[in-house]
C-alpha cells in the first residue's frame, strides 16, 4: 500500500513538473529571472512580515470568527436530583465484572481501564445505598 501510494504521488509530482516545466519554457531567460525575482521579493516580504508580528507580540484578528457563548448553567446552582443507580443497573455490571474475570490474564489487561470505571461506579453505588 505505501509503495503504491508512493508511486502515485510520484507520478502527480512528475506530472505537475513537466507541465510547469512546458509554461516556464514559453518565456525568454530574461522573462524567467524578473519571475523568479517578483516572486523571491513577494515571499521574502510575506515572510519578513510574519516575523515581525511574531516578535513585535501583536494580536491579529484571525480570518473565521465565530462568537463562543457561555452555557446559561454555568456558574448558578441547579436543583437537579442527585445520579441514581439502580439495581438492575448495578447487577448487570456485576454480571460484565464476573465475565471479564472469567477471561485469560492477557486478556484481562486490555479491558483494565474498564475495570477502573466498574470500581468507581461500584463506589458510587455503595455511598448511595448508605445514605
Amino acid at each position: 500500500m505505501k509503495t503504491f501510494l508512493r508511486n502515485k504521488i510520484r507520478g502527480y509530482a512528475e506530472r505537475f513538473s513537466l507541465q510547469l516545466n512546458e509554461k516556464a519554457s514559453r518565456f525568454s531567460k530574461i522573462q524567467q529571472r524578473f519571475l523568479l525575482i517578483i516572486f523571491s521579493l513577494l515571499v521574502s516580504v510575506i515572510c519578513f512580515s510574519i516575523v515581525v508580528q511574531a516578535i513585535s507580540g501583536r494580536e491579529t484578528d484571525p480570518v473565521f470568527t465565530k462568537k463562543i457563548s457561555m452555557p446559561k448553567h454555568i456558574g448558578k446552582s441547579s436543583d437537579l436530583p442527585k445520579a441514581f443507580i439502580s439495581d438492575s443497573d448495578y447487577m448487570r455490571v456485576e454480571a460484565v465484572t464476573r465475565r471479564i474475570d472469567s477471561l485469560p490474564v492477557h486478556d484481562k489487561e486490555k479491558y483494565s481501564p474498564l475495570l477502573d470505571s466498574i470500581r468507581l461506579f461500584e463506589k458510587l453505588y455503595n455511598n448511595q445505598s448508605k445514605k
